[in-house]
This record gives C-alpha cells, structure tokens and sequence, in this order.
C-alpha cells in the first residue's frame, strides 16, 4: 500500500477539524488525547446508528475531517514495525511446521499473504491463532514497559502493613473490614488501615473450614465465615461496577505484576491508563477490588497495601 506521507502537524490539524465537526452537531464526544505509545489521538463517540445508512453521526464528521489524514497517519506509523513484525510471523508458522510460503509472500513481507497459505495448508485455526499470539506478544511488551507508580486518582493509599507469612484476605459482607490471615488473624478498618482487632494464634486451621476458603472472623466479624483469597486458592472481584479493571500478569514467572486500568483504558490497545502498582514484582498473595468496588487490596506474602476512593456515587 502506497500512501502520501503526512506530518504530525498535519494529522493533528486534521484531527481537531474533527472535533470541532463533532462539537457543532452536539454528538456526546470524549476526547482521550494522544497516546504516548503508538502517537495516535484517540476518542469515543456515542450515537444511534441511522437504520436506512448503518452510521452513527460522527461518522460524517469522520469521513469529511479526519480519515484521509488517520487513514496516512496509521499506516505510516506501523510501516517502520513491519519487517520485526513479519519475521515474527514467519516465526510462529514454522514452530507450527508451515515453512513453504510462495515467494511473492516473502518478497512483499506481506503477512495477510502468509497468514492466508498457512490457513490453506493446516486450516482456518491457524489465523485465530496468529492473531492471539500477536495480541499476547503486544501486551507482554506493554507491560513489560511499565514501572511501579501510585495509583492513579481518586484512588489514595491508606494502609501499609508488614505481615509475616501473610496467606489470605477476605472483605466483610459490608465490604468496611479486611480480614488478613497469616501466623494469626488481624481484622482492619479498610477507610483507616487501623487493626480493630486482632488474634495471635498461630494454628490457623482451627479457624478454616474443611475446603479452606472461608476463615472465622473476630471482633466485629465474629459473626461472619469470610471468603478468602490467597494461599488457598479463591479469589478477590477484578473489576468495578464503573469499569476499573486489576490483572495480575506474569510476563516474568514466578513473579507477578499487578496492572491497575483506568475506566477509559484498555490493556490490549495501549499502555495509556495502565499503572504497576507497588508491591509488583513479589509473590501476591492476592489482588482485588471489595465488592463495594471502593477499595483495593494488594497482598503479597510479608506486605499488605489498601487503597480507597470516595463513593462511586460523589464522584
């Protein structure tokens, strides 16, 4: 594909001739800026589509303003990746035993090319195949990127507590308590981080249920057998009702990192709204969201880490 070269300067004035189209005809718009990662404005439009011509809108707006000028811009953008990316295709494919790609396909560096002769000789499969591996590889290496930072607002630290052989958490069934098991049992006011109560016993399995994924409570969750999450097993909420996602990743194994994404971001297009929370890097006990979706829990197995944010509601 031949496309005439286009400055930034230039896909930039194009793209706020785009904007300025959608703020006149009153299209609900959200502007997410530049994404430092692939140089590339990003947005989000909300609209009916037009049952007689399938568009919504913002796709006049789009088609008058901005696509020439995007349509250049990508593809310039990736030009100077593909020659990696295609011998990481040819790669792939030989792993899978198709090496006999038709010259042309070679000479072009066309993966679209290599991708329909390897469909051909062992099937349809093999292009979903390619495509996740592509997608892995991509946020393997956007991760990858990533150092430890603070959680990003409204999110605020408010604990920090050295435990020693930390197992498991477990949020009370109000969501206003963590109950932390380790050599002994501790239960934290998560709006505080202050212990309201704690039990120093070591034989933990006296307060476990035969599975081990609840644990007794104490203090003010006497009352309560808490789900756990940790050494043995289970598992903390990894999203919100208002769309803020946790992923625990182990592009280096055994260690893990602990990726928190912003409600407007997405891990698998770019790294923009993506923070490494501290505590990465170590052995986590567990990662999670209460079910409130307030607060945020990191634990690894000597560390503990609460982050909250003010109700969903008041922001």
């Amino acid at each position: 594909m031949n496309l005439e070269p286009i400055t930034f300067e230039e896909y930039e004035a194009a793209y706020r001739r785009f904007v300025s189209c959608l703020q006149e005809t009153g299209i609900e718009f959200i502007d997410r800026g530049l994404d430092p990662e692939h140089q590339r404005f990003e947005y989000a439009t909300q609209g009916d589509l037009d049952p007689v011509t399938g568009k919504i809108p913002a796709d006049d707006c789009y088609e008058r303003e901005f696509e020439d000028a995007d349509r250049r811009w990508q593809y310039q953008q990736q030009a100077p990746h593909s020659g990696e990316r295609f011998s990481r295709a040819v790669a792939f494919f030989a792993e899978r035993g198709v090496t006999d790609f038709p010259p042309e396909y070679i000479e072009s560096g066309s993966i679209g090319g290599l991708i329909h002769h390897a469909s051909s000789v062992v099937g349809e499969r093999i292009s979903h195949e390619y495509s996740e591996f592509e997608m892995g590889y991509e946020v393997r290496q956007r991760i990858a990127g990533l150092e430890n930072a603070p959680a990003p607002e409204p999110w605020a630290l408010v604990a920090e507590k050295s435990i020693r052989h930390l197992l498991a958490v477990g949020f009370s069934k109000d969501a206003t308590l963590l109950l932390v098991v380790g050599r002994g049992r501790w239960v934290i006011d998560v709006a505080t981080g202050e212990i309201v109560a704690e039990d120093p016993d070591p034989n933990i399995d006296a307060h476990l249920t035969e599975n081990r994924q609840l644990c007794a409570g104490l203090g003010p969750m006497a009352d309560e057998f808490v789900p756990i999450s940790g050494f043995f097993g289970g598992g903390l909420a990894t999203s919100t009702a208002d769309s803020w996602w946790l992923f625990r990743c182990a592009i280096d194994w055994p260690t893990e990192r602990v990726v928190l994404q912003a409600r407007d971001a997405n891990l698998y297009n770019s790294f923009r709204g993506l923070t490494q929370l501290p505590g990465s890097n170590q052995e986590i006990r567990a990662a999670g969201f209460s079910p409130d979706g307030r607060s945020l829990v990191v634990a690894t197995t000597s560390r503990l880490k609460i982050w909250q944010r003010p109700p969903i509601l008041e922001q």
